[in-house]
């Protein structure tokens, strides 16, 4: 077995634990709902402090990759369908967080998201028809998550630094997210620099970020700067 096959199978496996991320940070919600629909906690909702620009950027940064997995000769299936799996559990994030915040936000980012995922599907019925083009739009795509990713961690490292409180974010989500980018920096080199700049560049971002959005789980804890912000709010 080659070692093109050696690191995508580490970086799919790797990428499974960002997917169970996700499924603790779905599971953090429902805990906090049960517990605010029982009135334990207040002035806190189920989905507080946790950023939807975050989300969708993730989900984003998966549909990028879902497609760009698809479009490449051969199909390259280490990044396609784990990133299905990883759609499907921010899709149920997004309802839960819609369910809660009840704005046209999230409502647009819900229903938009459902929409994404059907196009896909016809991407990956007729992709035959779609390699000539496709490929080249999916990179183009992971530029645009890359930026947008960027922005989106940004987004939720000023929302606990405002705050002073971590809320909803999942400390465990980040752990995973970060394991699997560093795995997939490293099988895009096992691609090759050619083919494999785009996992190379979105994974590094990606990494840099997880590391200063983990730092600031810390700060939360010993920072008297938001110890004074939780307690204005």
């Amino acid at each position: 077995m080659s070692t093109y096959h050696y690191l995508g199978i580490i970086a799919a496996t790797t990428f499974m634990l960002t997917v169970l991320g996700l499924y603790y940070q779905l599971a953090l919600v429902l805990k906090r709902k049960r517990i605010f629909l029982c009135n334990v906690i207040e002035n806190d909702r189920p989905t507080n402090i946790l950023s939807l620009n975050q989300l969708t950027s993730i989900f984003l940064a998966c549909y990028a990759f879902f497609l760009y997995g698809v479009c490449v000769e051969p199909m390259n299936h280490y990044l396609a369908w784990p990133r299905l799996m990883a759609m499907l559990v921010i899709l149920l994030l997004f309802y839960q967080i819609l369910v809660d915040r009840r704005n046209r936000l999230s409502a647009i980012i819900f229903y938009l998201s459902i929409g994404m995922l059907i196009i896909s599907s016809f991407v990956f019925l007729f992709r035959e028809h779609l390699q000539e083009y496709g490929k080249y739009i999916a990179e183009g795509l992971v530029i645009i998550a890359t930026i947008v990713l960027a922005q989106g961690y940004f987004h939720q490292v000023m929302l606990i630094r405002r705050s002073g409180r971590t809320g909803a974010v999942s400390i465990r989500l980040h752990q995973c997210v970060l394991l699997t980018a560093l795995s997939t920096v490293a099988f895009g080199f096992a691609i090759g620099i050619e083919d494999g700049w785009p996992l190379i560049l979105l994974a590094s971002v990606s990494t840099t970020l997880k590391l200063i959005t983990l730092w600031h789980f810390r700060w939360v804890r010993v920072s008297k700067v938001a110890e004074v912000r939780r307690n204005k709010i």
